[in-house]
């Protein structure tokens, strides 16, 4: 009534206090007010902070540094990760149309963990950042800085340079930023036999007028033997000018370990702070981990599989000419006529390569110092479609021409891991890990997918490809991305008709022996493959449940050999991908 209306009018601008405590505080004031039910509790409005201990920590997920190099000549060990961003309990909108991703929440919120959602916190601050400063247009490695080097190192553990970078990422800095360093992070990699070693790192500065910066080193961890150095402590810069500064690793070889610092950066604008990381080895193998294929999926009989390990010091400095063996553990597996190592390279890597069995597990050994390393190969037929295995989905399942946006059945061996019926509105691009792909026309699509075993896919021809004669199709096993079916040719035509299914207009019960249909009454025909439609259609999305959507011909219809009256409706049906449905009336002398 309107009394109600009129309360909630009000509630929905009044505030209501809450407040949260731990378990454990929550148990005594549940006792306490149990012994006195006469208690009166005042709640203070102040605000205050509360410190959670595990804030600004990272995660035991977060990837640590640094990079690992190649097995090319490349060995720059750069400082990773750059900066950290909040990436645990982060609660964010998702989506909640198929329960078969991995963040579905039918709510259309949910938490969530993950570096994957540190991104974008950082790619929206760079946004931020680039918006507020024109100097950092078309500057990649300015803006880069900007985001980077006004890190607060703030983050709590005795987390390393390796762990963290410059630090968390700080919106208001980055922002505000005066000035800028390239590159953002120094690493000098494995040290040398003879210093110094220099890299040469540009301040720029990206305000608007003239400003003085100075430069000094703020080493976290150092030895007697050797230091960072700058060339210049101090820098004036008018507006956009840039300034090549020296930093140098001098003295003499340190003794073994990993040293870090930061090189401060004060004056206009907030300050920044760029890591710097240098590593000196002890030869001594520590650790060994897979850098090629530890764990892989292959099709049966392939060959020329590369498996390869690293070997490092307790510094995570490579250890090479260490000796290296590889042996098969078990399947059918074989080494390779290339051969492999014999002894680990500059890098700290031994590689073999193997060729695959015809089926089951296959497992290999990498052995360095007594240190192994497992290689664990799973052989996954490829997919195979039946010749001539492609089939209209709906009744009578008519193989050869199909019709672009009408729904196919694809027929064949191991197209699939498991048995899977999408139930959403929309329909996925892939299901089950399967996808399907057409080609023709110069375009590249992916079907939308309904159904997906083992023996069978269902799956939507895209409706881009309305004019096209024929496409090309395959299967792919997406998580493996070399496993997919030979190509099979699909004609294309403006119509193939199939039935999926004929109820009654009244209850929209399906048409049997028990139910019928009757003569003079209504038909409602579910089809497939009917051709253009007169609102342009979205591939694997439902048509619109609010405005009738027709075909552009309208069927004949017969019942028994007799023809029906023309069709009072034929079009999408509401609300339905790519699901035609025509209305008809059935004739009074049908049989």
């Amino acid at each position: 009534g309107n009394d109600d209306f009129t309360n909630r009018l009000y509630a929905q601008n009044t505030g209501i206090p809450a407040a949260m405590i731990g378990n454990t505080d929550g148990k005594a004031l549940k006792a306490y007010l149990s012994s006195n039910p006469g208690a009166t509790v005042t709640i203070d409005p102040a605000i205050a902070a509360a410190n959670n201990p595990q804030v600004n920590t990272v995660a035991a997920f977060s990837g640590r540094g640094p990079n690992l190099g190649n097995f090319a000549s490349v060995r720059d060990f750069a400082l990773k990760p750059e900066l950290v961003a909040p990436g645990t309990n982060i609660y964010t909108a998702t989506q909640k149309l198929d329960p078969n991703s991995d963040t579905y929440n039918a709510t259309g919120y949910t938490s969530v963990n993950g570096t994957s959602y540190a991104v974008p916190f950082a790619a929206g601050v760079a946004a931020m950042a680039l918006a507020n400063n024109p100097n950092l247009k078309q500057q990649p490695g300015r803006l880069k800085s900007a985001v980077v080097n006004t890190a607060t190192p703030d983050v709590q553990g005795g987390v390393h340079v390796t762990d963290a970078g410059a630090g968390k990422l700080n919106a208001a800095d980055a922002v505000n930023v005066a000035a800028t360093l390239e590159p953002a992070a120094i690493s000098f990699g494995p040290v040398p036999a003879v210093l110094p070693v220099n890299r040469t790192l540009t301040l720029t500065n990206v305000g608007s007028s003239t400003a003085t910066f100075s430069l000094a080193v703020r080493p976290l961890s150092s030895d007697s033997n050797a230091r960072v150095a700058v060339n210049q402590s101090s820098v004036t810069l008018t507006a956009g000018q840039s300034q090549s500064i020296t930093v140098s690793l001098t003295g003499s070889r340190p003794a073994p370990g990993a040293y870090e610092g930061f090189i401060d950066v004060t004056g206009s604008g907030p300050a920044l702070h760029l890591p710097y990381l240098y590593l000196v080895g002890d030869g001594i193998p520590y650790d060994i981990f897979p850098t090629q294929n530890g764990g892989f999926v292959a099709p049966p009989n392939d060959f020329g599989w590369a498996i390869s390990f690293r070997v490092v010091d307790r510094y995570g400095v490579p250890v090479a000419n260490t000796p290296a063996s590889f042996q098969i553990k078990s399947g059918g597996g074989k080494f390779n006529a290339q051969g492999g190592d014999n002894a680990t390279d500059v890098l700290g890597n031994a590689r073999v390569f193997v060729d695959m069995g015809a089926s089951g597990d296959q497992i290999f050994t990498g052995t360095a110092a007594g240190l192994t390393q497992e290689f664990d190969a799973t052989i996954r037929p490829y997919p195979t479609i039946s010749s001539g295995g492609v089939v209209n989905a709906g009744p009578p399942y008519l193989p050869g021409t199909q019709a672009p946006g009408s729904y196919i059945s694809i027929f064949g061996q191991d197209l699939a891991d498991a048995t899977l019926v999408e139930t959403t509105q929309s329909l996925p691009v892939s299901l089950g890990l399967v996808s399907v792909s057409f080609d023709g026309g110069g375009m590249s699509l992916p079907g939308h997918i309904h159904f997906v075993s083992p023996g069978q896919i269902n799956v939507q021809i895209p409706w881009e490809f309305q004019g096209q004669s024929s496409v090309q199709m395959k299967v792919a096993l997406l998580p493996y991305g070399y496993i997919w079916s030979a190509l099979y040719t699909v004609p294309l035509a403006t119509y193939s008709p199939g039935i999926f299914a004929v109820t009654d207009g009244v209850n929209n019960a399906v048409i049997s022996a028990a139910n019928p249909a009757k003569r003079g009454g209504s038909i409602v025909i579910y089809a497939n493959g009917l051709g253009p439609v007169d609102a342009p259609q979205s591939s694997g999305d439902p048509a619109s449940s609010t405005q009738l959507v027709y075909t552009n011909a309208t069927p004949t219809v017969t019942i028994g050999g007799i023809p029906a009256e023309t069709p009072f409706f034929s079009g999408l049906t509401p609300g339905i991908v790519a699901l035609y449905q025509v209305n008809v009336s059935v004739p009074a002398d049908a049989p």
